[in-house]
């Protein structure tokens, strides 16, 4: 009897189903109302982004931002509870489609 319940054991766990591992790909908040032109910016191989060019711009109710010296990383610039990172991924050609619900 135990051969058969430990025969049946290693049956359940054969025929369990194997979880695949999700990747969630993560933006932070964006806006519509940004001005940001895309020019002005670089994506570096590192995935972060630059600003090629000091003109100011605005995103949502803050409208005087001047873009930062340093590389742009997710979550290293936060206006208003908008990310520049995720901005600027959304605008300038992240290829990622993002669903807006």
């Amino acid at each position: 009897m135990k051969k058969v319940l430990f025969a049946l054991s290693l049956l359940v766990v054969a025929a369990a189903p194997v979880r695949a591992q999700q990747v969630v790909v993560q933006f932070g908040p964006t806006t519509e109302f940004s001005t940001l032109v895309c020019a002005n910016f670089a994506k570096l191989p590192d995935g972060k982004w630059k600003a090629l060019n000091p003109t100011k711009f605005g995103l949502g109710f803050v409208t005087a931002i001047v873009p930062p010296v340093q590389p742009i990383a997710l979550g290293g610039y936060i206006y208003n509870n908008i990310d520049l990172y995720s901005q600027l991924d959304l605008q300038c050609g992240a290829g990622v489609v993002i669903a807006r619900y």
